[in-house]
């Protein structure tokens, strides 16, 4: 259900009961007054069965919302072409039909119309409905050009055409913009994320680095890195094939997702390799969480009966760092996790990574 429909049922059901309790009021105050007659009290009594049923099909949800809107226009239309129709036609009959006073309601009948899903639905029954309002006056506006209710009448027709026609094009307008709107989004979500895995990649990784790399230059807010890769991955590809490979990544995205939080970022780096960028961590918690991580990946098969592991390398963020900076950390943490054997996480207090760079480079 769209998220718009619940809103719109109540808005549908406290309509119903208003008008049928104002109709109520209305055939009560003509029956008073003495101005009511056989078309009026029909009227009337249309409106009270039609209220209770069109308020039943709404809030026991038995119809979509299209088909209640169309009920309610074609009701509406009907009551107001069948009012015209006594006025111009039988006066004797309707003698205290207001048909000026229902002229001021008629443009609501084309807004009821264009809450239609489809603009083309609502540009369709509008046209029908004034078409068959203009049909039913056509013959009393021939006879009688002149006059207040001629006048009122034709004003009438051009009005609701124009209100179509205004209606039309903000719909259009509104759904051309949904559509730009949502290309914006497919751009913005293919620019920022992996194909295979659904992850963010390399351009959304840094993105978030330099975002987390300032709040920690203005609040002191410190964030980690964690870089991991799967181990002996090349071998899974030579002996099984590159779509079991293809399996293995988006399962590890997967397995790897159950024991991060909402505000870490996980990425693909790259082939095998895999990035998580830790907000609000410090290096003695991400080294944690990496060992924890291994743990998690390699308790269970990953793919049918295939069990692998990762490697992780910890870093956290240093003032004055660049991206490039914490990264190449990082690597050099997961280069000493894979000299020691795989499957582990390593890491290195920040000054001691400064001092095996400079000794490395």
């Amino acid at each position: 259900m769209a998220p718009i429909e619940p809103l719109k049922r109540r808005i549908y059901s406290l309509l119903f009961i208003l008008g049928w309790v104002s109709g109520q009021v209305a055939w009560g105050l003509a029956e008073f007054k003495g101005m009511s007659s056989l078309p009026l009290r029909l009227i009337f009594l249309a409106n009270a069965l039609f209220q209770p049923a069109a308020f039943s099909l709404v809030w026991r949800k038995r119809f979509p919302l299209m088909y209640v809107d169309t009920i309610v226009v074609s009701f509406v239309a009907g009551i107001t072409a069948v009012c015209m129709a006594l006025k111009f036609y039988s006066p004797t009959y309707s003698p205290n039909v207001i048909i000026e006073v229902m002229y001021l309601w008629t443009p609501i009948i084309y807004i009821f119309a264009f809450c239609l899903p489809r603009r083309t639905q609502a540009l369709r029954l509008s046209s029908i409905v004034w078409t068959t309002l203009l049909l039913v006056s056509l013959p009393y506006l021939i006879q009688h050009p002149i006059g207040l209710t001629s006048y009122l009448t034709i004003q009438l027709h051009l009005l609701t055409a124009a209100l179509i026609v205004a209606f039309y094009f903000f719909a259009s307008f509104q759904r051309h913009l949904q559509l730009a709107q949502l290309n914006v989004e497919q751009m913005a979500e293919l620019a920022n994320t992996d194909s295979l895995t659904k992850l963010a990649n390399r351009r959304r990784i840094y993105e978030v680095m330099n975002y987390e790399r300032l709040r920690f230059t203005r609040y002191g807010h410190s964030f980690s890195v964690l870089l991991f890769d799967i181990d002996h991955f090349k071998k899974f590809n030579d002996q099984f094939g590159h779509d079991l490979g293809d399996k293995i990544l988006i399962a590890l995205a997967k397995r790897v997702k159950e024991v991060l939080r909402d505000v870490d970022t996980l990425g693909r780096w790259g082939g095998e390799e895999f990035i998580i960028i830790l907000a609000e961590t410090n290096f003695e918690e991400a080294l944690i969480k990496a060992k924890l991580l291994c743990e998690h990946v390699a308790i269970r098969p990953l793919v049918d009966h295939h069990v692998i592991t990762i490697s992780c390398g910890v870093t956290e963020v240093l003032l004055g760092d660049n991206p490039d900076a914490v990264l190449q950390r990082a690597d050099v943490a997961l280069y000493e996790a894979k000299h020691l054997g795989r499957n582990r996480a390593e890491g290195m207090p920040s000054d001691e990574l400064e001092h095996a760079l400079r000794t490395l480079w």
